[in-house]
């Protein structure tokens, strides 16, 4: 599966479609293990720079450093933790719509 860019591609066995909503990529995001900063940042329709920020300030308790002592470190992000930041927005949004 190729990285998360402003669309995604499904791909199973059966068919292929073409989403434009990254809000609808969760499937394809989903079967990825790690995201780099960049595919998180497609995903959540954010800049890279505000995933290196949720990432110091504890959203993604799992990320780490592809090369801790590089200049700039890249980042890699377990599934889990997208998993994580994806239940949270949808549990936020079903109790916003409830009031």
């Amino acid at each position: 599966m190729g990285a998360l860019r402003g669309s995604c591609i499904i791909r199973n066995s059966e068919h292929r479609s073409l989403l434009t909503d990254n809000a609808n990529c969760a499937y394809n995001a989903l079967m990825n293990e790690i995201y780099t900063t960049i595919q998180a940042a497609n995903f959540f329709s954010v800049s890279r720079r505000t995933i290196q920020d949720w990432i110091a300030r504890g959203y993604f308790p799992n990320a780490y450093k592809l090369n801790p002592n590089a200049r700039r470190p890249e980042y890699r992000i377990p599934r889990s933790d997208i998993a994580k930041i994806i239940d949270l927005r949808r549990q936020q949004q079903v109790s916003a719509n409830s009031d």
